[in-house]
């Protein structure tokens, strides 16, 4: 397993025309040059990636890392405890969006019955709101 240090950090060579810059995942980013970058440049590129120790950075700069990367990882966190309760809720929506769609079909001459109570000046024709289109 990577540490927090070995994926966010001071980056070099993370895009070909930028030396350096911060980088948050570099497993990421190498997965990305592994399966979108061209062939022939693969191998230099993943050869030249990576961060610069924390301890050989000027103190300034590891001084706002070290509070910028705690706040990446409260937001990693986030995110994953996120995609975790939305996957759970996107599954209920689903379940309950079906059921709703078969309750429709089940009541739709209700339902259009309804329609027709309500919208009385509607031009629907049982196919499209713009009857005249269909017979030109």
């Amino acid at each position: 397993m990577t540490t927090t240090a070995q994926e966010y950090g001071v980056g070099v060579h993370c895009h070909d025309t930028t030396l350096i810059e911060l980088i948050e995942g570099l497993t990421e980013r190498r997965g990305y040059i592994r399966s979108s970058k061209p062939k022939t440049e693969r191998r230099l590129r993943l050869r030249l990636i990576g961060i610069l120790p924390d301890d050989m950075l000027p103190e300034a700069v590891r001084e706002a890392l070290v509070g910028t990367r705690e706040s990446w990882v409260r937001v990693k966190l986030l995110d994953h405890d996120y995609m975790v309760r939305r996957k759970a809720l996107d599954e209920e929506y689903r379940v309950r969006r079906k059921a709703l769609n078969e309750a429709m079909t089940a009541h739709m001459p209700e339902l259009e019955a309804l329609h027709s109570q309500l919208c009385t000046s509607c031009p629907w024709d049982g196919t499209t709101i713009f009857p005249e289109k269909t017979k030109q």
